[in-house]
């Protein structure tokens, strides 16, 4: 529902602050999963090949609803290096839901917490290699 901190309804779960996705990126960059993410893209341009965490650029579309966000938090990406002879980059993947998936099985402090981070990095890991084997 529409609030004062979500006026446009959208899922806050998309969102994240940009030190929140530094980390996350770091936990994946650990995991070696698709070739690892560059901490952030200089020019934060969706369009340019560049590995790294950046936002999508933000159509505002018919109802001119502004770029969803909660203070600090914003829907931050990330774009994946490619690996090998692989050129495909996977790419448009919200660091947001992916924290939220790991908030959703272990409270952030729990003695679960790592185990919660390993499940989300296991379901990102596969949807990164499905789009690698799909593009191959």
């Amino acid at each position: 529902m529409p609030n004062d901190k979500n006026p446009n309804n959208f899922n806050p779960d998309q969102l994240c602050t940009i030190e929140q996705a530094r980390a996350f990126v770091l936990r994946v960059n650990l995991r070696g999963i698709g070739g690892g993410v560059a901490t952030e893209d200089p020019s934060n341009d969706y369009h340019n090949d560049v590995s790294g965490i950046y936002l999508a650029p933000w159509e505002p579309g018919p109802a001119s609803f502004p770029e969803p966000r909660i203070g600090d938090a914003r829907p931050f990406l990330m774009r994946f290096n490619p690996t090998g002879k692989i050129r495909f980059q996977p790419a448009g993947f919200n660091i947001g839901l992916s924290l939220a998936t790991a908030r959703n099985h272990a409270p952030e402090g729990s003695p679960e917490e790592d185990w919660a981070y390993g499940y989300a990095l296991d379901s990102l890991e596969t949807e990164v290699n499905a789009q690698i084997a799909a593009a191959s």
